[in-house]
This record gives structure tokens, C-alpha cells and sequence, in this order.
């Protein structure tokens, strides 16, 4: 008799700094490293996903200058794993259908605990917020409901994805994707 052995997917989630320029002015900065309490709002993201167990995390990309880079350093001085992608082949690359893709739009921030309780999901899903007018910065999926920047989808949807045109977003792209197939 073999024991019932549980399959748990690795996670592996996607982050946006694309529109960090180079010159790393503050105008030009974008908001993932836009400073929160001491730390980025990238930085923040990244240790709310790691306390909910997620390791390897892909950093959506234009250009990379030196925080951003520290960033990432620090990250992987602490085991994770930190990859820069500008592309959708590039995020094709390392990732496989099998795993879980947790896409969360830039400048979002949710709360570990929340993190947590969505990750441990059965199933895909598209986190929403209710149409009222403080949540008009989220992309309105129907009449009453807005989607809140974050999703759990998996890799063989993330991989099916085409070529972006210039200047769309992977993480955005992702999240509209997850929308339209009704996860």
C-alpha cells in the first residue's frame, strides 16, 4: 500500500517594475520602488508573497538600474530566487505548466495573511473589489465588480499567452487574461 502523497505546486510569482527608468530620478522611478516605511513598495511585495511561501519570483522589466538590482541581491542573499524578464518568452522560459503563477499588479499591496488565505486556493482565481467609486483605480471586470490587481492562475495558461505589442505590460496582460478565461 503506497501512502496518499499530496501534490502541492510551487508558486512562483510575477511582479512589475517596468516603469523604472535608468537614471533611477525619483519622478522617473515608478512606483514599485517608490519608498514605504524605509523599503520599496517591490520590497514589501516580495517578503508579503515570501511569508505565504512563495520562493521564486519574477520581476517584470524595461530597464535595470542599481536599486533595483540591490533589491534583488539582497533577496537572493536570502535564498530566493530572482529573475528580471522583459518579455513574455522570457517568462515562458522559466516557467513550467505545472506550476502556479501568482500575478500582482504593480503598486498593489496586500497583506501576508491575506496572501496566504488566497494562495492556499484550490483553484485559479481572480482577486475582485465591489464597484464602489474609492475603488475606481482598479479595471472594472462588469457593472459591479473591479479586479484587484492580483490572481492565481497556472503556468500552462501563463505559457499559452502571445507575444505582447511594445509597451504592454506582462503582469497587466496576465491579470486581463485570467479575467476574460473566467478564472
Amino acid at each position: 500500500m503506497t501512502p496518499n502523497v499530496v501534490f502541492k505546486p510551487e508558486f512562483i510569482a510575477l511582479l512589475s517594475a517596468a516603469s523604472v527608468a535608468n537614471d533611477g530620478s525619483a519622478a522617473e522611478q515608478g512606483r514599485a520602488l517608490q519608498h514605504i516605511a524605509g523599503q520599496s513598495l517591490l520590497a514589501c511585495q516580495i517578503q508579503a508573497l515570501q511569508y505565504a511561501g512563495v520562493s521564486t519570483f519574477l520581476i517584470e522589466v524595461d530597464t535595470i538600474p542599481g536599486e533595483l538590482l540591490n533589491l534583488a541581491d539582497n533577496f537572493r542573499n536570502k535564498g530566493m530566487r530572482v529573475e528580471f524578464v522583459r518579455s513574455v518568452k522570457d517568462m515562458q522560459a522559466l516557467l513550467k505548466p505545472e506550476h502556479m503563477l501568482v500575478v500582482q499588479a504593480e503598486a498593489h499591496y496586500f497583506s501576508p495573511a491575506i496572501i496566504g488565505e488566497l494562495i492556499n486556493k484550490s483553484a485559479p482565481f481572480v482577486a475582485t473589489v465591489d464597484g464602489r467609486d474609492e475603488n475606481a483605480s482598479f479595471e472594472r471586470i462588469d457593472l459591479n465588480t473591479r479586479w484587484a490587481g492580483f490572481a492565481v492562475i497556472n503556468g500552462a495558461m501563463a505559457r499559452s499567452m502571445a507575444e505582447l505589442p511594445d509597451g504592454w505590460s506582462i503582469a497587466s496582460s496576465l491579470l486581463r487574461t485570467a479575467v476574460q478565461g473566467n478564472v
